[in-house]
Formats: C-alpha cells, sequence, structure tokens
C-alpha cells in the first residue's frame, strides 16, 4: 500500500511540475520615446507580473547603447484575496549612432519581451542653448480645421539643480487642452553642454477660425547652485526664478463647406463595429442585446456623434445606455463610446437590422471618408412554450354513441320531481313566493345603493416632483458637476443630451461658454477636483439660456465655428 501510495504522489508531483513548467510570466519592456536626436536619452521599462530575483542582462545593449545605471522596484497586491506581483527595472540608454536600432529580446528568468525599435535622427542644426535654463515648444502642424487635433510639445531644459519648480499649461480663449502626458524626462546635449529635459505633451481643440495666438509659457522655480553655499558649507534658500517662452500663432479654417450641415468629425483614424451575443436563440418578444462600439483617433469623447434609434419591421429597438472615454496612446487622444441597444423582434423568420454609414473627415489625407456598419440578418424563432398560439377548440359530436351504462342504476330526477308535484302541489307555490321575495329585497338594495352619495376612494398624497438644483454645485467634483449639469439641462428644456459639448453649442454666451471650457479641461485633468464655478449663479444671471435660432436664413456657417 505504501509503494503504490509514493506511485501516486510521484505521479501527481510531475503533473504539477508540468503545469509549472508551461506558465509563463507576462513580461513586457516600453520605451518612453521611440524617436530621439542623436545624444538624446531614452528611458527602458522592463516589468514582469511576478515576484522575482532574476535580473535582466542589460549589457549587451552596450554595443549600441551607452547604458546607465538600473532602477528595479517591485510591488505586491491584494485584491479580493488574489494576491499579484510585479517587478519593474528601468534604466537610461544613449545612442551611439544615427539610425534605425533594434532593442532585441531581453531575456527575464525563463520569458523574454518583444524586440524594439528606435529611431536616432540628427539633431536639429538651429537649435542652440540659451543659457542653464530655457523653454522650446513646438506644434506638429501650424494650420489646422476648428475642432481638429493639434499636438503641442512643451520642453523644459535645465542644467541646473531646481527646487519648487512649476510650468504653466497652454490656455486660450476658444481653445480646449487635454494633456496627453504627465512628464518625460531625459537628457540631451546643446552646445557641447548636457541638459536635463522635462517633456509634456497636450491635444489642442480651437473652437473658433482664424488666427490664434497662444500666450507662452511660463516656469516658476529656484535654482540651486554653488553660489548659494553659506561660509560654513550650508545652503541657502534657492535663487528665485522666472522664464517664458515664445508666444506660439497657429492658423485655424473654418470647417469644409461639404460639413457645414452636418456632423463635423475631423479625426485621423474613426471606425465602427457592433457585436451581437453568441450561442443564442432569437425568438419573438425576447430581448436581444446590440453593442455598437465606436473609436477614433484625434478625437475627445464629446465630438463622438450620437446613433439614431428607430425601429425597423419587424422589431423595436430601443437604446439602453451609453459610456465614453478619452484616453491617449502617448501620441495621440484616442476617445471611444459604447451604445447598447435592446432589440425586440415581433414576428418570426429573417430579420434585417440596416446598415450604418459615418462620414467624417480624415486629416491625414484631407478628404472626406465614409465608415460603413454593414447590414446584418438575424433569424427570429416563434416565441417559445406558453407565448404560441393555442388551437381552437373542436366542436362537440352530437352523434356520438352514449356512454355506456353504469352499474350502479341513477335514479330518475324527472320521476321524482313529478310525483313531489302531483302528492304536494303547495311545494311549487312556496318556491314562486321565495323567489319573488328574494328579487325584490335585490331590487331594493340596488335603489338604496343608488341613492347614496358615491365614496370617493381615499386621495394617496402627490409626492412632490424631484428636480435638479444648480445650488452648490460650485462644491461638488468637476466630474459631479458634469452629471448634475447635463441633469438639470434635460430637465429644463426637455432634452436628451449626454455630453457638455452638447450643451454649449446650444449657448450663446461666452462667459458660459468659457465656464464650460474650463469643466471639461478639470474633467481630463484630475475629475475628483472640487470646482469653483458657481452654475446657480450662472442660471440666476441667465447665462444658460439657449439661444434663440437665427431668423437669417442666409447663415452659412454655426456660430460655433464663426
Amino acid at each position: 500500500m505504501n509503494a503504490f501510495r509514493l506511485i501516486q504522489l510521484y505521479f501527481v508531483s510531475c503533473v504539477l511540475m508540468g503545469f509549472i513548467s508551461l506558465a509563463h510570466a507576462d513580461v513586457s519592456a516600453t520605451v518612453d520615446r521611440h524617436e530621439i536626436a542623436l545624444g538624446e536619452s531614452v528611458n527602458l521599462t522592463i516589468t514582469t507580473d511576478e515576484a522575482t530575483r532574476s535580473n535582466p542582462d542589460f549589457d549587451m545593449l552596450s554595443a549600441v547603447f551607452e547604458v546607465g545605471e538600473t532602477g528595479r522596484s517591485m510591488s505586491t497586491k491584494i485584491i479580493n484575496g488574489a494576491v499579484s506581483s510585479e517587478t519593474r527595472w528601468t534604466v537610461t540608454l544613449v545612442p551611439k549612432s544615427l539610425g534605425s536600432h533594434i532593442i532585441p529580446p531581453i531575456t527575464v528568468g525563463q520569458d523574454q519581451t518583444k524586440a524594439l525599435k528606435i529611431t536616432v535622427k540628427k539633431p536639429d542644426p538651429n537649435a542652440t542653448a540659451q543659457g542653464d535654463l530655457f523653454i522650446e515648444w513646438s506644434t506638429n502642424k501650424d494650420s489646422a480645421y476648428v475642432q481638429e487635433e493639434i499636438i503641442l510639445t512643451v520642453k523644459l531644459f535645465y542644467a541646473v539643480g531646481l527646487n519648487n519648480a512649476s510650468l504653466s499649461d497652454p490656455q486660450s480663449p476658444g481653445l480646449i487642452v487635454y494633456p496627453i502626458n504627465k512628464a518625460i524626462q531625459y537628457t540631451t546635449r546643446r552646445n557641447n553642454k548636457d541638459y536635463q529635459v522635462l517633456e509634456r505633451k497636450y491635444a489642442l481643440f480651437a473652437e473658433q477660425s482664424g488666427e490664434l495666438n497662444i500666450p507662452p509659457i511660463v516656469f516658476k522655480g529656484e535654482v540651486m547652485d554653488g553660489q548659494n553655499r553659506t561660509r560654513l558649507g550650508l545652503f541657502r534658500q534657492g535663487r528665485p526664478v522666472r522664464i517664458s517662452s515664445s508666444m506660439l500663432s497657429l492658423d485655424i479654417k473654418q470647417i469644409p463647406a461639404a460639413f457645414v450641415h452636418k456632423t463635423w468629425l475631423p479625426a485621423s483614424t474613426f471606425k465602427i463595429d457592433q457585436s451581437w451575443p453568441q450561442n443564442q436563440v432569437y425568438r419573438v418578444g425576447e430581448p436581444i442585446s446590440r453593442q455598437l462600439d465606436m473609436t477614433a483617433q484625434g478625437l475627445a469623447e464629446t465630438q463622438l456623434p450620437d446613433i439614431a434609434v428607430s425601429d425597423v419591421d419587424g422589431a423595436r429597438i430601443y437604446q439602453e445606455k451609453s459610456d465614453t472615454i478619452t484616453r491617449n496612446n502617448g501620441n495621440h487622444l484616442v476617445s471611444s463610446k459604447t451604445v447598447t441597444q435592446a432589440v425586440i423582434p415581433t414576428q418570426a423568420g429573417p430579420l434585417q437590422i440596416p446598415g450604418l454609414d459615418i462620414e467624417w473627415f480624415n486629416t491625414e489625407t484631407g478628404e472626406a471618408e465614409t465608415t460603413r456598419l454593414p447590414a446584418i440578418t438575424l433569424d427570429i424563432k416563434p416565441a417559445a412554450g406558453g407565448q404560441q398560439q393555442q388551437s381552437p377548440p373542436q366542436a362537440a359530436n352530437f352523434d356520438a354513441p352514449d356512454p355506456a351504462p353504469s352499474q350502479i342504476p341513477m335514479a330518475d330526477d324527472t320521476a321524482i320531481n313529478s310525483d313531489a308535484d302531483q302528492s304536494n302541489p303547495w311545494w311549487r307555490y312556496g318556491t314562486f313566493g321565495f323567489a319573488a321575495l328574494w328579487l325584490l329585497t335585490v331590487l331594493f338594495t340596488y335603489i338604496k345603493l343608488q341613492s347614496r352619495p358615491a365614496k370617493q376612494p381615499p386621495q394617496r398624497p402627490q409626492l412632490p416632483e424631484q428636480t435638479v438644483s444648480l445650488k452648490n454645485s460650485q462644491q461638488l467634483s468637476s466630474a459631479d458637476q458634469q452629471i448634475r449639469l447635463i441633469k438639470w439641462w434635460n430637465q429644463q428644456t426637455g432634452q436628451r443630451v449626454t455630453n457638455l459639448g452638447q450643451i454649449r453649442q446650444q449657448l450663446d454666451n461666452k462667459k458660459a461658454k468659457a465656464a464650460l471650457d474650463t469643466l471639461q479641461k478639470q474633467l481630463y485633468g484630475r475629475g475628483d477636483e472640487t470646482s469653483s464655478i458657481d452654475w446657480h449663479h450662472y442660471h440666476k444671471k441667465g447665462l444658460l439660456a439657449p439661444k434663440k435660432p437665427a431668423n437669417n436664413s442666409d447663415q452659412t456657417l454655426p456660430d460655433l465655428y464663426s
């Protein structure tokens, strides 16, 4: 028995070792920039989803890069009883030559990362150093359409120690700003001098055509240098410093004439997909969940279009919910919108769901394009079980033979009644009398009830209708302000808007529009911060009233794009 037990344990151990050998950790490699200038550095990060004492071998990169010191960090999380660990290594690399360089797969334990490509270009010959501290900024385009994404890159160069440093964000009237990254740090060389660089990226959207002037970016902080030492060798407080960049001017064009009366969607990519429940039999009367997913690069979520809901032949369609989100891929904004619909078939057979065409403007090619969602046909089965129509009742057959008589003879009621009538005729008179008295009682009761005033059923007290108020809105977070403002607007106007952009298009007051722009900026910065905008005050002043429709029929562009 003991030998058999040992064989079982050995077999189980082999199976477990087999599973362990098949389980691999998830190891990834990323760089903060894929295109740099010669002399600049790039940060390589290796991440694995397990706690390990193995270290990647970065020496293999020394032939192409100058390899800096390696930083390592480990973390462990426990969520609902599930334990997860992570180990991360960060190393700074400086390319030794121009061209395209490949960071080969790096081994961590028994796993490897994927290869990465870095392009090293020549430094800008016009780039010069401007002392120990200066700011440079640039955009990916000098001219853009209204509401087209413009990528702004801000770089702070410093060759001194900094303390209590702050860098302002770009801002201008009629300009919506979304941060793409918080900060990227690396090193570079200018005029034979090494600099640390703090780089930030923003997505800009101009709301009006014409020349757009963006005020300078301002840096405030303290410089820590050798001149701040006292005679005893101690450091004094840093020397205050304030510098600013140059002013930036952009040419903002009106939307093309072909899109004046259409939904304006300037994006670099736009796609829409749909999904239906799998492994489900579609039946009459049973709802089918349809999910539509829109994704656009170069747009914010407030710019994504709404999808009209209408019934089709053989089905009713209801929109259940709509979720939107704006994120970034490190270089551009990427927005998504998920729309869930309930399709309820009303008849069996093929159900044709029509396709959907969305026209948008490709900012890469400068041409209009149409993204098409193809039509789909669903096979609808009849309703199940109790919902099926019942078969009509069958007619009775009066010519059917009488059933066989029972073994026990039954008494003849007719004979008994006739005998009773003949023996006692007063029984029949008494029955008629009691019937007449009963009819009279029913008649008098009915007359009495009709003469009484009808009792009114007790009225249930009417509950006060819940309304949405903008009072004390400045005490809410930006996200909660957005929810309350949308609910209040729909209550006041009887509409069903889903985002702040739809409200802004209907406002005429510039101050209210600027307040909405500020709220949207806070939403995509840190939505949990408390906003100081008093929307109740704006409402009392009449600044949130929808603008009246223009009577001028010759106007070709909406006021938003003027």
